[in-house]
């Protein structure tokens, strides 16, 4: 059933909203407990400041988990003052965030009127499509896909 849901709706938490098996408070208080781990190994790295910083664009997060584990993670990294906003889960109503709602969404609450004024700096080659899909500019971060 779980898989199922997720196949059908993006996501296994969509579908249970979809479904009506779960409302979204639940969820919220579901996500703020998984999300609840040890992030000590997470620390600054070198130059990673100063290579945000030097995009001289309005710079947002856009992430499939919620707001508190990423405002977590960017205080962790020394980097929570470079971003105007996190665009999360929540945000994007849980619709996973290789879906074109989710871009759709994150559009809506950076301002951004066309396609190619965003720029997706991803580790998913799934999230790297949809975005290209868009029209929006991607680069994939990291040695490989995550996938």
């Amino acid at each position: 059933v779980i898989f199922a849901l997720y196949q059908e709706h993006g996501t296994t938490i969509r579908g249970l909203i979809d479904k009506d098996y779960v409302g979204i408070s639940d969820i919220q208080e579901a996500l703020l407990e998984f999300h609840d781990v040890d992030l000590s190994d997470v620390r600054p790295a070198s130059g990673l400041r100063e290579m945000i910083e030097s995009v001289k664009k309005r710079r947002f997060i856009f992430t499939a988990s919620i707001r508190e584990h990423a405002e977590r993670c960017l205080e962790r990294l020394g980097i929570e003052d470079l971003f105007e906003d996190i665009i999360d889960a929540h945000a994007c109503e849980y619709y996973s965030k290789h879906s074109d709602h989710a871009f759709k969404t994150a559009m809506q609450i950076a301002g951004a009127e066309h396609h190619f004024q965003c720029i997706l700096l991803d580790d998913s080659m799934r999230n790297i499509t949809t975005a290209h899909h868009l029209g929006w500019h991607t680069v994939c971060v990291g040695m490989k896909d995550r996938n």
